[in-house]
């Protein structure tokens, strides 16, 4: 079993280095909690200024920013099934330094693939549940299929354009360390590509959730 906590292997002391959060749960209070105060200890320790992010493309905004007390995003992000993400709090956190060009949340999603796989991901849930149920066709297992060969596709198509995003933003911005914030399904093949690229990783891996098994198909289709 895996175990929690940081990866120095891949790092790349002599080039360009992306300092990896691998969101296991990206409704799970306890992942969003342990991300966040990673995230904020690199930032304010300067390991790098510049975080890049799924689910957006371009400047990262927060539906947080209206909130005027720490105290009530701390309440938010504890409350079941958290409604804010660690990314949000973050850009709430550092909003004077993101105001200032001091630090920056950048989205490298390609926001089509995204949809496409979002759409692919509750077909497979529909399906999945009939199947589990036993209660689908031979079409429908068909389709299953189809289904899911075309969400894991988008996948990696996903993964890789946010790499290559990542990259041209690394060297238009002339930086050598960054970090990223992505789902943990997405793991393993932006690893491949960044070393591809000739860019080190070092990463951390929160744990995985306690999942009830009613929701185990919901959460490996985890985008």
């Amino acid at each position: 079993m895996e175990q929690e906590g940081w990866n120095y292997e891949h790092a790349n002391p002599d080039g360009k280095t992306v300092f990896i959060l691998r969101d296991t749960g990206h409704i799970v209070p306890e992942i969003q909690e342990k991300l966040l105060k990673e995230a904020d200890r690199l930032i304010k320790q300067h390991f790098f200024n510049n975080l890049f992010v799924e689910g957006c493309q371009g400047e990262y905004v927060s539906g947080f920013y209206h909130i005027p007390s720490e105290e009530l995003v701390k309440q938010e992000i504890q409350k079941e099934m958290g409604k804010w993400s660690a990314m949000d709090i973050l850009a709430y956190r550092f909003r004077k330094e993101i105001s200032n060009g001091f630090f920056r949340m950048y989205g490298v999603e390609d926001k089509i693939l995204f949809e496409r796989q979002k759409n692919a991901a509750k077909r497979v849930s529909q399906l999945g549940v009939k199947f589990l149920k036993k209660q689908d066709t031979s079409e429908e297992r068909l389709e299953f299929d189809r289904e899911l060969q075309l969400f894991y596709s988008l996948s990696y198509q996903r993964s890789q354009a946010a790499v290559d995003m990542l990259v041209k933003q690394m060297g238009n911005l002339s930086i050598n360390t960054a970090g990223l914030n992505f789902g943990d399904g997405h793991y393993k093949d932006m690893t491949k590509l960044l070393k591809q690229k000739g860019i080190g990783y070092i990463s951390y891996f929160p744990g995985k959730p306690d999942i009830p098994k009613e929701s185990a198909l919901e959460y490996a289709l985890n985008l």
